[in-house]
């Protein structure tokens, strides 16, 4: 009798063991798949995301060319120098108008996490040189419009020698950066290309 009862009461424990073991077996591969099927679409919306910032990139490398090219011709003439037949420089350009809008949505949307740390450095430093081209040349407009609100509150005329001898530092500062920023979108892109082989 002892033998009896001692089996049916450890029944319930066995009979429960087994559906909870049963319940787990049953539910992990749902869990797992599903699990596999998020991290694939996160995958994909991360290189959704970089073709996004590659695309930026070469829009942004294009107009920095034509801005560089631009203000290296802009400097000659500011310094006196002579250029060479056919090439024309019109005023000093500032690159504020560069983007980053597919690097901020990368950034803030959490795709972020889906790529390697590479990937995600390289792209970090073009971006913070490309901030500092912004800055740099932000202030150097804000500068000339405080020059010129002064002048013009003044009355007297601005001389562009004068304003440029006085920006030539800063002007210099955005050469130099506008280089440092081509190669640095060209290698990013080298690199971009590369990965995706």
């Amino acid at each position: 009798m002892d033998n009896l009862s001692a089996t049916s009461r450890s029944f319930p424990f066995q009979t429960m063991f087994i559906e909870v073991f049963s319940i787990v077996l049953a539910v992990s591969p749902a869990l797992f798949v599903n699990e596999w099927r998020e991290d694939r679409s996160n995958q994909a919306r991360a290189e959704a995301a970089l073709q996004n910032i590659e695309n930026e990139i070469r829009s942004n490398l294009e107009l920095l060319n034509v801005i560089h090219v631009n203000n290296l011709m802009a400097v000659r003439i500011m310094n006196g120098e002579e250029v060479e037949e056919g090439h024309q420089a019109g005023q000093f350009i500032p690159g504020i108008q560069i983007q980053e809008t597919a690097w901020s949505a990368f950034n803030s949307t959490g795709v972020l996490a889906y790529v390697d740390y590479e990937t995600v450095l390289k792209l970090s430093n073009a971006y913070a040189m490309q901030r500092v081209l912004k800055q740099t040349s932000s202030q150097l407009t804000q500068a000339s419009m405080s020059v010129a609100a002064f002048a013009t509150a003044l009355g007297s005329e601005i001389d562009p020698n004068d304003s440029h001898r006085h920006f030539a530092d800063i002007i210099a500062l955005i050469v130099t950066v506008e280089e440092a920023l081509l190669d640095s979108c060209e290698e990013v892109l080298t690199y971009l290309d590369s990965r995706q082989s």
